[in-house]
């Protein structure tokens, strides 16, 4: 199993996760119990928390867990586990290397999600029930360190404990973890769905090292909320700059087209026109004597901005086969990719940093 140690690392690091004063235990061993069978009821579940578990809880009791986790009703748990056993089929693909295809991952998650508003806790309890059937009652992941951590964590810690788990086996692959434009909304909306309902805990101790643990949670989570927030204004940058970039290339490269009169080039040989003329002397009637300087002041924002000429007009070199791919080449056809040809720049070509805005036409001399 390939995969191995980085899952050995990620259940170490959820070990911090676990908070000893809520009665999640229980939880995961009435969990253990439905999906060794699924049409377990309540006072099976009851009967069989005492046999294999050693706990004692009245009918009562087990009700109100059931409840808490939404899970008496016998349909729900059907589809809990039904969609726990979905997933978890995939994941051991992946896990153990028979599969590097994340499509029906990614496609059975998104359908977990979906149903997160038809039934509360709904996405926790499969991602604990998979947790469970993975971690607990495989027997050979059930081997690996720290991996009965999952019998002390919440929903909301086995969903990113999965999750953690499949961004690791991508990043063997170099497989690129597309970021989820709601995953911080996700967060948040998890973490609140996650609070513990503290209004029927009548120890006072209990209540405040309770209260405490869901600070350090919150506070958890929100740090992970920060670094997402970061690494989305670094990615909106970057796509900000690439927007510039190419919105500035795409505006000269209509400039310059056929079909605008190639103004780029005309402007850059205007240029030097009138220059030999002012060298010459020449005195432009008063009427067109600010021509000129619009002309100057048109190349110099070109200039500014960043718009290169790729190579200069009039400028005379050798080319072979593999050079003219990047020009628009005017000649007679080469022989082989070994023939040499010398050419002469008609038009420059333009670039802005390493957007091409077209490219260079060159013409075979003798």
């Amino acid at each position: 199993m390939i995969h191995k140690k980085k899952i050995e690392e990620i259940l170490k690091k959820y070990e911090k996760r676990y908070n000893p004063y809520l009665p999640i235990e229980v939880d995961s061993e009435i969990f253990v119990i439905f999906l060794k069978d699924i049409n377990v009821g309540p006072k099976s579940i009851m009967y069989r928390l005492g046999d294999v578990f050693k706990k004692k809880y009245t009918y009562e009791e087990v009700l109100d867990h059931l409840r808490y986790l939404n899970l008496n009703v016998q349909d729900i748990r059907n589809e809990v586990y039904e969609d726990a056993n979905l997933l978890t089929k995939e994941l051991k693909k992946l896990i153990f290397d028979e599969t590097v295809d994340f499509k029906n991952v990614d496609e059975i998650i998104n359908q977990i999600k979906s149903k997160k508003q038809k039934y509360q806790y709904y996405e926790f309890n499969v991602f604990k029930a998979v947790a469970i059937l993975l971690f607990i009652l495989d027997e050979k992941l059930n081997k690996l360190k720290s991996s009965q951590t999952v019998k002390q964590l919440k929903g909301i810690n086995t969903k990113y404990l999965i999750l953690d788990i499949l961004k690791a086996i991508k990043e063997t692959y170099k497989i690129e973890n597309k970021s989820d434009d709601n995953e911080i909304l996700d967060i948040i909306e998890d973490t609140l769905a996650e609070s513990h309902d503290n209004k029927n805990i009548k120890d006072k101790d209990q209540l405040i090292h309770i209260l405490e643990f869901e600070l350090k949670t919150m506070k958890s989570n929100f740090l992970h909320i920060k670094k997402l927030f970061e690494n989305q204004s670094s990615k909106l940058n970057q796509f900000a700059v690439k927007a510039k970039k190419d919105a500035i290339g795409d505006f000269f490269n209509q400039l310059n087209s056929d079909k605008h009169g190639n103004l780029l080039d005309k402007l850059i040989f205007m240029e030097k026109q009138l220059k030999k003329l002012r060298i010459n002397g020449y005195v432009f009637p008063i009427e067109v004597a600010s021509i000129p300087l619009i002309i100057r002041q048109i190349v110099k924002f070109i200039k500014d901005i960043g718009i290169k000429q790729i190579e200069e007009e009039g400028k005379e070199f050798e080319v072979t086969l593999k050079d003219i791919e990047l020009m628009n080449y005017q000649g007679e056809p080469f022989i082989d990719e070994n023939e040499k040809k010398k050419v002469k720049v008609l038009t420059s070509g333009w670039k802005y940093e390493d957007y091409i805005i077209s490219i260079p036409t060159v013409k075979e001399i003798d």
